[in-house]
């Protein structure tokens, strides 16, 4: 079997006249350019789209971020403003300046909390931290 293989190749390479070549022409050079293209272009597209959602995420993080601080300064105004009409009211009439007092309190403490609480997201808030971490990846791996 082997010797006819051999004999097949013999007798077309005597034909042609020439030993086929191997490598490949300048449309397959081509087609595999057209390819890798093709594939950094999917690579930016799926790029641009993790961005966009990343951007969706930080406007929503940004909203979080500006209510609670709207609300930290709320209560504190409402605390202060409890604070001075406990003071007005310190009357000597039975407790009522220790429930507004109390109340005050309770609400400027939340106002803090609040405050404290946006602090510290916005302290590891990272935008874009998906998007930058894919294209390190990208960028390593070409």
């Amino acid at each position: 079997m082997t010797n006819d293989a051999s004999e097949r190749v013999a007798n077309t390479t005597e034909a042609s006249g020439k030993v086929a070549d191997t490598a490949p022409g300048p449309g397959a050079v081509r087609g595999r350019w057209r390819a890798a293209a093709a594939r950094l272009a999917e690579l930016a597209q799926l790029r641009f789209e993790l961005f966009a959602v990343d951007l969706e995420l930080s406007a929503l993080q940004l909203l979080v971020l500006g209510l609670l601080v709207l609300g930290a300064l709320g209560l504190a105004l409402l605390g202060l403003t409890l604070l001075v009409v406990a003071l007005l009211l310190a009357a000597p009439e039975s407790w009522r300046w220790a429930v507004a007092g109390g109340a005050g309190l309770g609400c400027w403490g939340a106002g803090w909390l609040m405050l404290g609480r946006a602090r510290r997201r916005l302290a590891v808030w990272q935008p874009f931290a998906a998007t930058l971490a894919e294209l390190r990846r990208d960028q390593e791996l070409l």
